[in-house]
């Protein structure tokens, strides 16, 4: 499935918890569409690659100088890597974001990934575990940066 940057901004639109994000126009983007894997794959195929990558590169045991934005980052480019790898004749970047945000309950910002999955679903990963996560409202108003 394909979606076109036009269709995230509507979804973070219809949620009021990225009102600031949207207002302030912290919102940036790569491409104009992108295709949009299943949760599924995430779970049963990406997550497992990943990890495989990080330990290739001598990066999955955390240390100050790769952090939570190298994860994030590290995982939106291994994504697309991925991607193309399996689907060689999509032109398509895939629906992953950058984000920064303030963990309830924490002095400093974390850097994570949203994705956007099955029927439009905005949903978040932790790029350290890497697993699905939920943010509270608070830490969804409080992302300052979205990069697709």
């Amino acid at each position: 499935m394909i979606i076109e940057y036009t269709e995230i901004l509507a979804i973070l639109r219809a949620s009021p918890n990225f009102e600031r994000l949207l207002m302030f126009d912290r919102v940036f983007r790569g491409d104009d569409t992108f295709f949009v894997p299943s949760k599924r794959w995430y779970e049963t195929e990406f997550f497992q690659w990943y990890e495989l990558q990080l330990k290739h590169y001598h990066v999955r045991d955390y240390e100050d100088s790769w952090d939570c934005d190298k994860f994030a980052n590290a995982f939106q480019v291994f994504a697309n890597i991925c991607h193309a790898y399996t689907e060689p004749k999509a032109s398509e970047g895939i629906a992953v974001a950058e984000i920064h945000y303030l963990p309830d309950d924490s002095d400093s910002r974390h850097a994570i990934n949203a994705v956007i999955v099955d029927h439009n679903q905005l949903k978040f990963i932790e790029p350290q575990k890497p697993s699905f996560i939920d943010l509270s409202t608070s830490e969804q108003k409080s992302i300052t940066f979205m990069k697709w």
